[in-house]
């Protein structure tokens, strides 16, 4: 290529000729020269010196600053976290935020002060974020510290580093960036760049996890379909007049999440075990498998993927068996109280034999609403006015990791007239729920859901207007013991990591002018105390 040069001169015998012919006398026409040449260099350097400038702030490999947000207090919070007895948390609670930054109309976009002033309100609480690797270990079986949350953004928008990073140090928090890997970089400065992205797991506060290579958006099924995301539902091909078909869908999917597995690790970046779901859509309703398909082929990938769907469930393990755990979405209209107050709701019960069973609100019927009983220290009677059956189950979320535990209570009032029957269940929710139905002469055990029990065992009773029923819940079996003497053990039959839950009271009675049988004397043994 010929560039042009200011300085370039002829160099033929003429022109060298012509130019000695016109030269002044006495260097006139060298100093001329010399201005000329001084004035082309003030040129040159006036018309690139803008190019190093904006080359320092726009090149992606060049981090830009991390901003600093003033220290929130936490005047006039109820910092509810303090007030859980001892064991209370024993699961993590996971947090999803999404960008951290300024002047944005998105609900999805938290001011830098309001983020600052969430985190506070978390450790003056006594909440301390885990790490993706302590939370894998949990899921596998791992104790980790009480009130230990998992905060994660999903998108990897750059108001991670810009914001988010400082606070997070201020409080030696760590969090997860979920990443749409093909979008780093671009749209600057809207998203990360894989050198921020670098600096940040280089700090030891961050981990990373995939949100899809490029399958954060929706498409059509048909022409005129409504829109689904594209991780979950077949496209339309419109140059093939056609929808793609199941193969292609899988094909197309998973070409996709390995590709976001290649850019992470192409970047120096560990392997992500963690996924989190686009739109948190993992179950469509299609009707025709196809995301269930798409779900399957995420968890061969992944073995614990994220979603943030309503009503928010306490985390436990059993419930993230399926390998999809929800987390507590946080929008612009959250304080640090709403999230205190949405831990405090999702936060799991300790196995205590001091356990408060007055609080009303820990009840929920079969409909999963606060169930209709009162509780009179340590005797429960189920009400339901209006019904021949009634059931409460003791904070069902809250309890679903429960195991290892005995609960004991004697069933009174079997009036041999009115012949009630009650229930006690443990493991509830869980495919080895065992429900043990005490009448005043006769007991069945049976396995399984309310609604549908496989029968176990039966056996008469002694004639009494009260029984004392003891249930054993252990890692590997079900015991129960009635009036003091064992009368039936139930083995485990699946993953012991799929058998936990609390326990379950419920009732029968003739007509609703006869009472229910009420459950005294309850009380709630942990192995470690029994």
């Amino acid at each position: 290529m010929t560039h042009f040069h200011p300085l370039r001169r002829h160099r033929t015998r003429e022109g060298a000729r012509a130019l000695k012919r016109n030269r002044p006398a006495g260097g006139a026409m060298h100093k001329g020269r010399g201005a000329g040449v001084a004035l082309w260099v003030v040129c040159l350097m006036l018309l690139v010196a803008p190019f190093p400038i904006a080359f320092h702030f726009y090149h992606r490999d060049v981090l830009p600053p991390r901003l600093g947000t003033p220290a929130a207090d936490t005047v006039g919070i109820d910092l509810a976290g303090n007030g859980f007895p001892a064991g209370s948390g024993a699961a993590p609670i996971v947090l999803a935020y999404h960008d951290i930054g300024t002047d944005s109309s998105s609900k999805y976009t938290i001011a830098p002060e309001e983020f600052e002033a969430q985190m506070s309100a978390l450790d003056a609480a006594g909440y301390r974020s885990i790490t993706a690797d302590q939370f894998l270990s949990y899921i596998d079986g791992a104790n980790v510290p009480p009130h230990s949350v998992l905060i994660t953004f999903d998108d990897g928008t750059s108001g991670l580093w810009t914001y988010a990073d400082k606070i997070l140090e201020r409080h030696r928090f760590t969090a997860v960036s979920f990443l749409i890997t093909r979008l780093v970089g671009t749209n600057q400065p809207y998203y990360l760049t894989w050198r921020q992205i670098a600096a940040m797991q280089d700090s030891g506060r961050w981990d990373f996890g995939s949100h899809t290579q490029d399958l954060h958006h929706r498409v059509r099924s048909t022409p005129a379909g409504v829109p689904g995301a594209a991780l979950t539902q077949r496209k339309w091909l419109p140059e093939a007049g056609r929808t793609e078909t199941h193969a292609e869908f899988i094909a197309r999917i998973r070409a996709d999440l390995a590709g976001s597995i290649d850019d992470l690790t192409a970047h120096g970046l560990p392997r992500p075990a963690l996924f989190a779901y686009p739109f948190s859509e993992n179950e469509t309703g299609d009707g025709d498998g196809t995301s269930q398909d798409a779900s399957t082929v995420v968890h061969s990938l992944f073995p614990v993927t994220f979603v943030n769907n309503a009503p928010m469930l306490t985390t436990s393990r059993r419930q993230s068996r399926n390998g999809v755990v929800n987390r507590i979405e946080l929008t612009d209209t959250d304080t640090p109280q709403s999230l205190l107050d949405r831990l405090a709701r999702t936060t799991t019960i300790p196995i205590t034999d001091d356990i408060d069973l007055a609080n009303a609100a820990r009840w929920t019927d079969e409909a999963g609403n606060i169930a209709d009983i009162t509780v009179d220290g340590r005797t429960v009677r189920l009400a339901a006015p209006s019904a021949t059956y009634a059931r409460a189950a003791f904070a069902p979320r809250k309890t679903a990791d429960w195991v290892e535990y005995t609960i004991s209570a004697t069933i009174a009032g079997l009036d041999p007239d009115a012949n009630p029957t009650d229930t006690i269940a443990v493991r509830t929710g869980s495919p080895e729920q065992i429900l043990v139905r005490v009448s005043r002469n006769f007991v069945t055990i049976s396995r399984g859901a309310f609604s549908a029990t496989e029968p176990l065992f039966e056996s008469r009773l002694a004639a009494s207007d009260r029984h004392r029923v003891d249930v054993h819940v252990g890692d590997r079996s079900t015991d129960i013991t009635i009036d003091g003497t064992p009368l039936f053990s139930q083995l485990v039959s699946g993953p012991t990591e799929a058998a936990t839950g609390g326990f379950t009271f419920a009732g029968d009675r003739r007509s609703t002018a006869d009472p229910f049988a009420p459950f005294t004397g309850v009380a709630v043994l942990p192995d470690a105390v029994s």
